[in-house]
């Protein structure tokens, strides 16, 4: 395992670094979360989706790569890397998946407990973390990181093959005229399987995928104007609640009108947005959406989407007669005078009264207990009642696992 205590205290915001890191997930469980984020774009381009899923080559993006991108036939990560080698003799090219974690919840949470014990040390973030998948064969370039502004930091585990980093101080201005791995200052890492390269919001790079490398990729926002950006996005929330569709579009004539004082008055439509930020702003309400918005963040470690919650027909797995382990953490937030917000892997429900606090007491993360034991610890009434309700909301969202009835060790479920 990395370490992440020393990691975090001499290396992250500080300096790029190349670390030993087991693979957070197994190449092939990558490939068939990479395969299933493919899927749809297979009959061509689709628009602000996630997964979102691009494929370029050395002459650039395809819009509609089609055949080219995985598919149920290329059974594994192997098997779908020599299909391209022949499709593409002698072409360089890289396919990325954005965002595809939350397809597999397992993969999902394998990732989000590795970066809770990097936060544990560094710090919880309060954006987004963005995931990749990404593939790439025959030295194919991967070169926006020269253009964008470096606002996030790269965490990017190398699950096979090898994958080059050029990397460069973003306040050098200017990218040099070349991008080699000799060029003068330019640190170059070599990362192969079984490692994980780091770099800051600092540094700007260039990464070149060789001998079908497969990576997981994670960007962690660390830009002020990222921030900016999602309190706007919130605010911009609040007042498309509820306001008319079809107020018409907000401009002035020409000439526009005078006050008696010969000033022009602001557009009515825009005047009123105006004062409804106003009153936004002035009550609770943006507070709580980020604090409720936080919790959620927190139970991920920052990877958002979360998976969605189990089916509601699957609930009835918890029974009176169950046995039942907690596998995840539960992220309290006051909402008030004996009212808290719980999240879980991603998602928050509220919670009243203190029965909340006695279940989570009786039951340890890890520990396996009946829900018997558990009802008649709490004081709760034969036959579950609240404390029944409140554990099937925490299976729905993976909070909690069923191993089994209090006759017999069953078979754990997924």
């Amino acid at each position: 395992m990395p370490d992440w205590a020393h990691f975090g205290a001499h290396r992250w915001g500080r300096e790029p670094a190349l670390l030993p890191a087991p693979a957070v997930v197994a190449p092939e469980r990558a490939h068939r979360a990479l395969t299933e984020a493919a899927a749809p774009f297979r009959d061509g381009t689709r628009f602000r989706s996630l997964p979102d899923v691009r494929f370029r080559t050395d002459g650039g993006r395809l819009r509609a790569p089609g055949g080219l991108l995985p598919a149920a036939g290329d059974r594994t990560a192997d098997g779908y890397l020599r299909r391209l080698r022949g499709e593409l003799p002698g072409t360089g090219w890289l396919l990325v998946a954005e965002q595809p974690l939350a397809l597999d919840p397992v993969l999902w949470s394998a990732v989000r407990d590795e970066l809770a014990l990097l936060w544990s040390r560094v710090g919880w973030p309060a954006l987004p973390v963005t995931a990749e998948l990404t593939m790439g064969d025959r030295r194919c370039v991967r070169d926006e990181g020269l253009a964008l502004p470096a606002e996030e930091a790269v965490l990017t585990w190398v699950l096979s093959g090898t994958l080059e980093a050029r990397l460069w101080p973003e306040e050098r201005g200017e990218p040099p005229p070349s991008l080699g791995p000799d060029t003068e200052g330019v640190r170059t890492f070599r990362v192969r399987a079984g490692q994980m390269v780091y770099w800051p919001a600092a540094f700007r790079s260039c990464e070149v995928h060789d001998e079908g490398c497969l990576t997981l990729r994670l960007r962690v926002p660390a830009g002020p104007r990222l921030a900016a950006g999602a309190v706007k996005n919130l605010l911009a929330g609040f007042l498309e609640t509820g306001r008319e569709k079809n107020g018409g579009v907000p401009v002035l004539p020409f000439p526009p009108p005078a006050d008696k004082d010969g000033r022009v008055p602001v557009a009515s439509h825009v005047e009123a947005v105006a004062q409804a930020v106003s009153a936004v702003l002035g009550g609770p309400r943006p507070a709580r959406a980020l604090r409720v918005q936080w919790a959620a963040r927190r139970s991920a470690a920052g990877l958002e989407p979360a998976p969605l919650p189990r089916d509601e027909a699957e609930l009835s797995a918890v029974t009176f007669g169950s046995r039942v382990r907690r596998v995840s953490e539960v992220v309290r937030v006051p909402d008030g005078p004996g009212h808290w917000v719980w999240a879980v892997n991603g998602h928050v429900f509220r919670v009243t009264g203190g029965a909340g606090d006695k279940v989570l007491r009786g039951l340890p993360r890890g520990t396996v207990t009946s829900v018997a034991e558990l009802c008649r610890a709490v004081g709760a009434p034969e036959g579950g009642g609240t404390v029944l309700t409140l554990l099937r909301a925490l299976y729905r969202l993976r909070g909690i696992e069923v191993t089994g009835t209090a006759g017999g060790p069953g078979e754990e479920e997924r």
